[in-house]
């Protein structure tokens, strides 16, 4: 078992919403209360919740979900990188900083998994974005690999590239501040 003091998360939000969605009797009571627009995270808690009252169940659910989005993408992608590398990699660079950071891990491997989609299928990449930005905000940034696919298929010069990225890269913080203030990723103050 995973201590609770284990990670800033759990202290923070991660015990408290748990123990908020294991005591409503509805999804809608859950979402009509709820202190944040992260409504996957709330929904996963209520459904891990309704099978099993402990928190470490629900701990087990979310690394479940992460380590097997990652894999899948491993998987997918091992024609193109070493799939044993990038798992490897994926444990070394976020397991730890993923027991503090609970709903951006989620909303990465989601993100992870979207870049299956993205040069065949748009739609299912920016619905899978949508899913990771109702576990954390800051999934919204993925919008930005439209951008950069559409930008590969183009055959222009590479300085034509670098000038538009670093726009993009420039005016990235001003867009999210922009967002922030719009409160369409406004981060609010958590049960």
């Amino acid at each position: 078992y995973r201590d609770l003091s284990v990670g800033i998360d759990v202290l923070v939000y991660g015990e408290s919403m748990f123990d908020y969605a294991k005591s409503c009797s509805s999804i809608s009571e859950l979402i009509d209360d709820a202190s944040t627009r992260e409504y996957g995270y709330f929904l996963l808690n209520y459904v891990c919740a309704k099978f099993s009252p402990d928190l470490h169940f629900f701990f087990f659910i979310s690394e479940l979900i992460k380590y097997g989005l990652i894999s899948i993408v491993a998987l997918h992608f091992r024609g193109r990188l070493n799939s044993t590398i990038f798992v490897f990699s994926y444990i070394v660079l976020f397991y730890f900083s993923g027991l503090c950071l609970m709903r951006q891990g989620l909303a990465m491997s989601i993100c992870f998994f979207a870049l299956i989609f993205l040069e065949k299928n748009k739609i299912v990449y920016l619905l899978l974005i949508l899913v990771a930005w109702m576990f954390h905000s800051s999934a919204f940034i993925m919008v930005m690999f439209i951008f950069l696919e559409f930008l590969k298929k183009r055959s222009l010069s590479l300085y034509l590239n670098v000038a538009i990225l670093l726009v993009l890269y420039v005016f990235s913080t001003a867009l999210l501040v922009l967002l922030g203030g719009s409160g369409l990723v406004r981060s609010e103050e958590r049960r």
